[in-house]
């Protein structure tokens, strides 16, 4: 990894901090913090994986904003364990293609965290006001697209269909569920990065066979030279 990209990220922590120390009082009181990356950022990985938002996790409920000052060192896949990452360990593992995951970037369209969407919570992100709303989601794109310049992913992979259909460009559904009644897999491009979105795999609506197609599609897509792993990864700056 050159020190020009290292440099792009801490560029990318240090404005997005900046961001948070202004906003933080319209955002519950400064009650929930940041996250800009949730795996070890690699130079040109095979995939990158953006979800909606920032997830609220247990570090977010001892009182204090849980801010991630500095990227982390591990894979995704390391560490604590919760219902997405048993999901999508579940779908690359039954196609075969763990190691594509392993060594896969994530992050989210939203750094800013807050403890839902929309659903029940006590920090729902369309509770915050929507100028608030609108300066901090423009500032994270911004920043997300430094960071796709920073690392070149050859593929990105979206987490549920909304961001997807927001951003993407080119989009086609390529399957439906089980019920036919949602799209499975759509795929296009994201600022000229071939693409493609699952439906939200911690989702309830899932089947079996959803599993199986999805599992399939991946080993399609990735094939087995995609095993050589991604060219560096970047230490992170104490």
């Amino acid at each position: 990894m050159t020190h020009a990209s290292e440099a792009a990220l801490r560029g990318i922590y240090d404005r997005v901090l900046r961001t948070w120390e202004i906003e933080k009082d319209h955002l519950f009181g400064g009650a929930c913090g940041f996250s800009i990356l949730g795996s070890r950022p690699c130079f040109k990985p095979n995939l990158m994986v953006v979800g909606e938002n920032a997830g609220f996790s247990v570090e977010d409920d001892k009182g204090e904003p849980h801010i991630g000052y500095n990227w982390p060192c591990e894979s995704y896949l390391d560490g604590e364990r919760w219902l997405l990452k048993d999901r999508m360990r579940s779908l690359f593992q039954q196609a075969g293609r763990l190691n594509v995951l392993q060594d896969a970037v994530f992050t989210n369209f939203n750094f800013f965290k807050s403890g839902s969407i929309s659903r029940e919570s006590k920090y729902r992100w369309v509770d915050v006001d929507r100028e608030v709303r609108k300066r901090v989601e423009t500032a994270s794109i911004r920043e997300l697209l430094q960071l796709i310049e920073a690392i070149k992913p050859k593929n990105i992979m979206v987490l549920g269909m909304a961001g997807f259909d927001r951003h993407a460009e080119r989009v086609t559904t390529h399957h439906k569920c089980s019920s036919k009644r949602r799209r499975l897999i759509a795929r296009g491009e994201l600022w000229s990065i071939p693409a493609f979105a699952f439906m939200h795999p911690s989702g309830a609506r899932w089947s079996s066979s959803d599993d199986q197609v999805a599992s399939d599609w991946l080993r399609r897509h990735f094939p087995e030279e995609s095993d050589e792993s991604s060219d560096s990864a970047i230490n992170a700056e104490t």
